[in-house]
């Protein structure tokens, strides 16, 4: 299979790579190449507060404290904090909301800054309750729907290879996604009330979660060879 050479610029920061030529799923017809990835910050102070309907009425006390008719703790909320995640596949679902760049001769290299955005959202396929989701999803986006946009105004060089045996070289651009496992922390908020009165409050942790299937949107861009 013949190699095309790509250049991408992205975020002021050069790209260079030879790349083999690969079916895209959901992309226009024609052989093609990726030519880079466009991945949102994300947000590891992500949490939800929210209440454990198994936990509402009930009281415990901390170790050491001597419990008697002064001192109680009683259920306010239960907290999920995002603590980790890992990748487990990448390309997982066919592209979408695929978006014409510019078209380029063969040998050709231009800089184009782009107008264009590409949209998409967290999807979990996996059961979960709804506060873990939202934990997940603004993690990933910054917000707790989970819906994306990608960047504009983001400055690429294109480079259309002088190989490539064609009459033309198509950039696009479009939504791809990842896939990912995550963990959350939980924990269990108590308001703490001496003689009636309250004082504060006392948190204790209880344990990880797993969230799996976790399908992150990206901007992908991608060049191919077209004939007209």
């Amino acid at each position: 299979m013949k190699k095309l050479f790509a250049t991408l610029a992205l975020s002021g920061v050069l790209l260079s790579a030879v790349f083999t030529p690969n079916a895209i799923a959901g992309k226009p017809s024609g052989e093609s190449v990726v030519l880079g990835e466009y991945k949102t910050p994300t947000y590891s102070d992500a949490k939800v507060d929210f209440i454990d309907s198994k936990l509402v009425g009930t009281t415990r006390f901390s170790s050491g404290i001597v419990v008697d008719a002064t001192y109680a703790e009683e259920y306010s909320h239960s907290t999920y904090s995002f603590v980790s995640k890992s990748i487990t596949g990448y390309d997982t679902k066919p592209l979408i909301n695929n978006v014409f760049l510019r078209s380029l001769a063969p040998g050709i290299t231009i800089e184009y800054t782009t107008t264009q955005s590409n949209t998409g959202s967290v999807s979990i396929g996996a059961s979960v309750e709804a506060s873990a989701a939202s934990v997940v999803k603004y993690h990933f986006t910054g917000n707790y729907t989970g819906s994306w946009t990608s960047g504009t105004g983001v400055k690429y060089t294109l480079s259309a290879p002088s190989n490539c045996g064609c009459n033309s070289y198509n950039f696009y651009t479009a939504t791809g996604f990842d896939t990912f496992s995550t963990t959350l922390k939980k924990y269990d908020v108590y308001n703490v009330y001496s003689n009636g009165i309250k004082t504060g409050t006392v948190t204790y942790s209880s344990g990880n979660i797993n969230v799996n299937n976790v399908y992150v949107p990206k901007q992908v861009q991608y060049g191919q060879k077209a004939n007209y």
